[in-house]
């Protein structure tokens, strides 16, 4: 996935999504622990609106995987694109 080449992984991450029936609000930061330590935040999501409805995709990173923030991220954003 290209776009991860340049995706920024910020220690906390809010968005959101409208359609004419939903709203959607979701958040995530970094814990204690990832903090304490200075990882990334390993958890990602990803929502779409269209119409009537809201799709919202959320993935828990594996923190003992090296690259599971991307991962997670690259879960969430073929999910949506599909």
């Amino acid at each position: 996935m290209p776009a991860l080449a340049t995706h920024a992984y910020a220690h906390a991450e809010a968005v959101r999504a409208t359609s004419v029936a939903w709203e959607v609000t979701g958040a995530t930061r970094r814990g204690r622990v990832h903090a304490h330590a200075g990882d990334f935040r390993e958890d990602a999501m990803a929502v779409h609106a269209a119409d009537d409805l809201v799709l919202a995709v959320v993935s828990d990173g594996a923190g003992s995987a090296q690259w599971s923030r991307v991962g997670s991220e690259a879960t969430c954003r073929a999910v949506i694109d599909a």
